[in-house]
């Protein structure tokens, strides 16, 4: 029998520093996401800038096409590896060594079935170079994802949150320079291509040295293969609707219209789409809490989601209106005249973000109350949607009917989550009366903040009109009792019980 211990020295290894506390490790790595969101609005922007509407839709469109191809790579592995590595430590290399092989050969797979169909389309030799090229970001991303599950089967995301700035830092690094120098498009991917090279090389290492683990071919099992796919349906079908879902809108637009309308568009969403790191860093820190009070005490839990739908409604609702009433200023400000006409798609899309945020909150809820079923069909439900209506609307409205579908979308599956988040309440969330007494507060503050920014968005410059609505909109909250110190510190206190 194969020696696992006396060969890879499994059983016995042991991380040369001490493993950081869960805490810690979410620290590490929400931070390394912050610097990367940051770090890619500002790149993104400075793309926008300098290439074009054009040539803007040609990258995204490649980026988007890629993406989509990427979820028959993945198919819910990642989350398997890291189940199992936390269960048996002693079967890492196995486990790693046939999921990475796997991808390899479908991602293979994936490229020669990408070549087939893009080649189908009569696009210019640069579109299909860029997708040629953004096709190895889809390999890489995926590989070093595969590592970065194995430290967090161990517990240990400080890695990873090095590899999120490693990554990020040199694709923007060589993306200014060929910006700056007006080298080629395809140098924007080639950029994309050496950071996911950095990164891979740089998980590799660590788990090499760190850990004492790395992938070895000669441990692959087909009949390991087929268990490991067989387990991960689940995982799988959710990741095909979510990623097909945020996706396809672009692909759709491109093959249905052109790519001025892709660039002008991925303006408008991008801004939108910056913006989620909010609710998603809001509920990875509410996610243990859930999942404990859902075993614990139920009282607690519907405690906690309240709160948090309360929160979040305090924070959207004004980022929403500001955002709609000065989009005119905030696209011409950053993108420039270049691109005016995503203004209006801009409006529409902060029009859903309501829903966009809170949709956050009760999929972590029913994922931590045993109802990730009920996620999966409503994603499939909206993907299902979002597909047909692009087909009907693209045709009609351009860019303008992806931002009206994206928000009609968004709100349907508001609606679906929020029927099954009831059904774990006693008793209907719009029959709690602390719920709607301090939604109607919040939004009696936004319209008198929306009346302030209004009358004086020709006054005073847009960013400090900004920052002066945020502060007149918290100081009418204070001051109706929407809000209190006090309970903020009870609510985060309850979290961290």
């Amino acid at each position: 029998m194969f020696n696992f211990k006396k060969k890879f020295n499994i059983l016995d290894f042991k991380l040369k520093k001490p493993m950081k506390t869960i805490t810690k490790n979410t620290i590490y790595l929400m931070s390394a996401y912050v610097v990367q969101k940051i770090l890619t609005f500002l790149y993104f922007i400075f793309i926008a800038r300098t290439i074009g509407d054009v040539n803007l839709g040609k990258y995204i469109f490649a980026l988007s096409f890629t993406t989509i191809f990427s979820i028959f790579i993945d198919l819910g592995l990642n989350q398997i590896l890291i189940k199992e590595v936390a269960k048996c430590k002693e079967k890492i290399i196995i486990y790693l060594s046939n999921i990475f092989i796997f991808k390899i050969l479908a991602g293979i797979i994936c490229f020669l079935v990408m070549i087939l169909i893009i080649n189908l389309f009569n696009y210019p030799f640069e579109s299909k170079i860029l997708v040629y090229l953004a096709s190895g970001t889809m390999l890489l991303d995926s590989l070093n994802t595969t590592f970065y599950a194995v430290w967090r089967g161990l517990q240990n995301l400080k890695y990873e949150a090095i590899g999120i700035i490693i990554y990020q830092g040199i694709v923007v690094l060589v993306g200014c320079v060929a910006l700056l120098f007006k080298l080629p498009l395809y140098v924007l991917i080639i950029a994309l291509i050496l950071g996911g090279l950095s990164n891979f090389l740089f998980a590799l290492i660590t788990l090499r040295k760190k850990a004492l683990i790395s992938p070895k071919i000669i441990l692959f099992d087909k009949k390991m293969i087929f268990w490991l796919l067989k387990i991960t349906i689940p995982f799988a079908f959710a990741i095909i609707f979510s990623r097909i879902l945020g996706y396809s809108d672009v692909v759709l637009l491109k093959i249905l219209t052109d790519d001025k309308s892709v660039g002008l568009y991925s303006v408008a969403f991008k801004l939108t789409f910056a913006l989620q790191f909010i609710p998603a860093t809001f509920v990875a820190a509410l996610y243990p809490a859930f999942s404990n009070y859902f075993i614990s005490s139920k009282e607690r839990l519907i405690y906690i989601f309240e709160k948090a739908f309360i929160y979040l409604t305090f924070i959207v609702l004004p980022i929403s209106i500001i955002t709609i009433i000065l989009a005119d200023k905030i696209i011409l400000g950053i993108y420039g005249q270049e691109f005016a006409n995503s203004i209006f798609a801009l409006r529409i899309l902060m029009s859903g973000l309501f829903f966009v945020f809170l949709n956050y909150v009760s999929i972590s809820f029913l994922t931590a109350c045993n109802k990730q079923t009920k996620n999966t069909v409503i994603l499939g439900i909206g993907m299902t949607m979002s597909v047909i209506l692009n087909l009907i609307f693209i045709p009609l409205y351009g860019y303008i009917g992806v931002a009206g579908v994206a928000t009609v979308v968004s709100i349907i599956m508001f609606c679906l989550l929020l029927f099954w988040v009831n059904k774990i309440f006693p008793e209907s969330i719009w029959k709690r009366k602390e719920l709607i007494k301090n939604i109607c507060k919040s939004i009696f503050a936004v319209v008198i903040m929306g009346v302030f920014i209004f009358y004086l968005k020709l006054i005073i410059w847009w960013p400090i009109l900004i920052v002066l609505g945020f502060i007149f909109y918290s100081i009418i909250l204070v001051l109706s009792k929407a809000i209190t110190l006090n309970e903020i510190k009870m609510t985060i206190e309850k979290i961290r019980k």
